[in-house]
This record gives structure tokens, C-alpha cells and sequence, in this order.
């Protein structure tokens, strides 16, 4: 069994730890493992799989597809989401007869297993749309320009934009972003020369994707307003998350995002494991070492808290304090490890915020002191 199976499998089967050991192990097809996960409504996995560079753009469309939401499917699609069969695979679950058309009709043809999802939960009407289209004498379905110029765009053809450009195709913002998204950087300028002028979109997913020489081009191009997605992550976030280190210099280098973005892009990079990230935005954002270190403790996750002490002078007492009122015992330890000592202002805090253990804890140390 290859690695990429063995992650699909234990993704189906819920399996978080199997997942980490597959990808650990050199599996990438991270796209079909949110899907098994997705299907299973398995959350630690997709979130899991997204910190590793999986596009959460799908599983959101596949949330919307559950939920009938064809306007927000629309714009996922716009924004490069495209697994349509786990998106049908949603609907006919759920029932959702109209997000079922609307997905097929985009090119949607996993027929079978939706027709028995759509039977088994007892929503004969969505079955039967699903049936007709599949019991259909069709033919080879003929690619619009539009089709051919997302294709084209996807794949970096970049005469085969100029072909779709020249017989009619016109959306040429959605097909900036799939340039965007894969890398695809003369592509991209292809289209821009051509008219396409959606920077801040196709900045956020080159963002997202880590692709630095994009996301230059894109910055040249200075678009006006940052706004987070739908999701409310900014591209700063979405960049930090997946450790794109030098993806959020170049977006730090802009002076648009506040202290409450850069925030909540070093959370994101400490999730993530990703020391050089987090140790960028604090010499080159606007966060100082106690917030960073005050974040951290926040998240109660102890690498990220060593990741701090390792960088710079920390006053382990208020620290300590703060550790204390968070409740996170393994953080408290860690810190009286490293030479913390006030345990008095520690055991205050503890029990001001209920946190009983720490405070007997310290209460202890606060004993072995004296002694």
C-alpha cells in the first residue's frame, strides 16, 4: 500500500494519528484525504490537513453543497475550490435537489454513490435528478471557452489562453486566480495584459499557496483594499498558517495589515509548528515578544510557548502569572522548569480564574521553597 493510500484509508476511517504518519511519511494527496475525512465529518483531520497546505476552499463548498447554498458555492468556485463530486456528494445527502443540479450541470459525475447516499437518507427527488442525468445518452461533454480558459490557466498553457481569449472567453478574473493558485506566473501576466484586474483575489490565493514570485507580481499591481475572506482570514493568516515564510515577509513588507492581523498570523504559525514564520512577524510586525509569548499561553500550546522562551529574555514571573490564569498546567511546569519563581502572584491568578489545580500546584512549590 502506497503512503497516499494509506492516508486516503486512514482519513476515511478517522484515523488522526495514521493521517499524521502517512503525511509524516511523504503522502500528498491531501485533496482526496479531506474528501474520505469530509465525507466522515471528521474535523481534527480537515483541519489537520488544512495547517499542511490543503485547500479548505473545498470543504467549505462541500459545508455550502449540504446547505443548498448555491451563491455561496458560486463564489467558492470563483475562488478555486473545484471538488464538485464531494460537493454532491453533500447535496444528494442532504437532499439539496437544486445545489445537486447546479453541481452536475458544472461537471459534477460521481452519479452512483450520490444516487445511494440520496436513496439511503430518503430523498427520492434527488435521486431521481441524479438518475436521470446519469441514465442520459450523453455527449462528450464540448468545453466551453470560458471551461478552456480556466483549464488553460490551470495548467499554465499560456497559448491556450490566448486561443480561449481570442474565441470569446471573458472571465478572465476567475481564470487570474487558478494562474494564481497554481503558480502559473507568466500565465498570469498574460492575463492581466489582457485585462484581468482582481490583484486582492488572486493575491489571496497565491498567498495561501506560497507562491512568492506571484505574489510580487500581484503586490506590483497594488490592490487597494485587504479583506479577509468569507472564512475571516486575512491572506497574512492563510500565508502564516502554512509556514510561507517569505510569502509573509512580502505582505508584512506592505504596511497594511494591523496588530491585530499580524495577531492572529502568529497564532496561526504557532498552530502550525512553523518557528521561522513566527519568529518573522515578531522582528518585522509590530508584536512584541510578551504579546507573542501572551499568545501562545492563550492557545495552551506548549511547543509554541518553547518556540517563544528559545527566541529572546522573557520575565518568566509574569509569564508565570499568565500561564497561571490560563489554566494550562504542562505551561506552568514548563516555566517554573526555566527558573520562574513568584509562585505567590501565580497562585493568585489561579484562583482568581478558578483554576484549582495550578494553584495547589504551585501552593506546593511555594512549600518546597521555604523548606
Amino acid at each position: 500500500m502506497t503512503e497516499n493510500e494509506k492516508l486516503i484509508k486512514a482519513a476515511n476511517n478517522g484515523d488522526l494519528e495514521g493521517v499524521k504518519a502517512a503525511v509524516a511519511a511523504g503522502a500528498d494527496d491531501l485533496k482526496a484525504a479531506m474528501r474520505a475525512a469530509g465525507k466522515g465529518n471528521h474535523l481534527e483531520i480537515n483541519r489537520f490537513l488544512m495547517e499542511k497546505g490543503a485547500n479548505g476552499y473545498d470543504q467549505l463548498l462541500a459545508v455550502m453543497a449540504s446547505m443548498g447554498n448555491i451563491g455561496m458555492m458560486e463564489s467558492l468556485m470563483e475562488s478555486g475550490a473545484d471538488d464538485l463530486e464531494w460537493a454532491l456528494f453533500e447535496a444528494a445527502k442532504n437532499g439539496r435537489i437544486k445545489a445537486a443540479k447546479f453541481l452536475i450541470e458544472n461537471g459534477a459525475a460521481n452519479y452512483d454513490e450520490c444516487v445511494e447516499q440520496a436513496v439511503k437518507n430518503n430523498f427520492p427527488e434527488t435521486a431521481g435528478l441524479i438518475k436521470d442525468y446519469r441514465n442520459k445518452i450523453r455527449k462528450p461533454h464540448k468545453l466551453t471557452q470560458n471551461e478552456k480558459l480556466f483549464l488553460a490557466a490551470k495548467q499554465g498553457d499560456t497559448e491556450g489562453v490566448f486561443l480561449a481569449i481570442h474565441k470569446g472567453a471573458r472571465e478572465l478574473n476567475r481564470a487570474l486566480n487558478r494562474a494564481a493558485r497554481g503558480g502559473r506566473l507568466e500565465t498570469a501576466k498574460v492575463l492581466i495584459v489582457k485585462g484581468a484586474d482582481d490583484y486582492e483575489g488572486a493575491l489571496g490565493s497565491a498567498s495561501e499557496a506560497g507562491h512568492a514570485d506571484m505574489v510580487k507580481l500581484l503586490l506590483e499591481k497594488g490592490p487597494k483594499v485587504i479583506m479577509p475572506d468569507s472564512g475571516m482570514e486575512t491572506m497574512l493568516q492563510k500565508a502564516a498558517k502554512r509556514g510561507h515564510t517569505e510569502v509573509v515577509g512580502l505582505l508584512l513588507n506592505t504596511g497594511w495589515f494591523m496588530s491585530y492581523d499580524q495577531k492572529q498570523a502568529i497564532k496561526s504559525a504557532a498552530r502550525g509548528g512553523h518557528r521561522e514564520t513566527v519568529m518573522l512577524l515578531m522582528e518585522k510586525g509590530n508584536i512584541s515578544f510578551y504579546v507573542a509569548m501572551e499568545i501562545s499561553q492563550e492557545q495552551g500550546n506548549l511547543d509554541a510557548v518553547k518556540m517563544m522562551l528559545e527566541y529572546g529574555k522573557c520575565d518568566l514571573d509574569e509569564a508565570l502569572t499568565t500561564a497561571a490564569g490560563g489554566g494550562n498546567l504542562d505551561i506552568v511546569k514548563l516555566l517554573v522548569e526555566k527558573g520562574a519563581g513568584n509562585f505567590d502572584r501565580g497562585i493568585k491568578e489561579a484562583l482568581s480564574n478558578k483554576q484549582e489545580e495550578i494553584a495547589e500546584f504551585l501552593w506546593k512549590l511555594t512549600g518546597e521553597k521555604e523548606d
